[in-house]
């Protein structure tokens, strides 16, 4: 008797966008994340904290094994999501992550940003706008980009 191997014939979408800007967005997006965990972190220290505290009324002498590591879990626990806390809002992985490729990203959306910005701004009328002057002062700073 012969088997035959039915393959699937579907092919999953491989997204191969490796550009700087999507790159640049996924590391974003990750560091979003990150701010917008604080408030869950927050709610789990409270209720480690609270659960940690009824913990410590009872006598650690009397503690049984299954207690003594439930205290010390808690503690652990508790120690754990602070230092993460402390971590989200020093805001250092932002800073640095910023701070070393910072000069690469301005340089990369001035150039994508350059070609286009000024014919954009050309054809838009906003002599009677309160934009105008921005208009004019960007359009002075493409110029000026252009020789250096």
């Amino acid at each position: 008797m012969i088997y035959f191997n039915v393959k699937d014939k579907s092919r999953k979408k491989i997204n191969n966008n490796k550009t700087l800007d999507s790159i640049h967005n996924t590391a974003y997006n990750v560091l979003q994340q990150l701010d917008n965990k604080l408030p869950k972190l927050k709610k789990e220290l409270d209720n480690y904290t609270k659960k940690y505290n009824e913990l410590i009324k009872k006598d650690i002498s009397s503690y049984t094994n299954e207690e003594l590591k439930i205290y010390y879990n808690y503690e652990n626990k508790i120690k754990n999501i602070e230092k993460e806390i402390d971590i989200i809002k020093s805001k250092n992985t932002e800073t640095d992550y910023f701070l070393n490729t910072g000069n690469i990203i301005f340089d990369y959306y001035s150039l994508n940003n350059s070609a286009f910005l000024p014919s954009i701004l050309r054809f838009q009328d906003l002599s009677n706008s309160p934009f105008h002057f921005l208009q004019q002062v960007l359009l002075k700073s493409m110029t000026l980009q252009n020789y250096y």
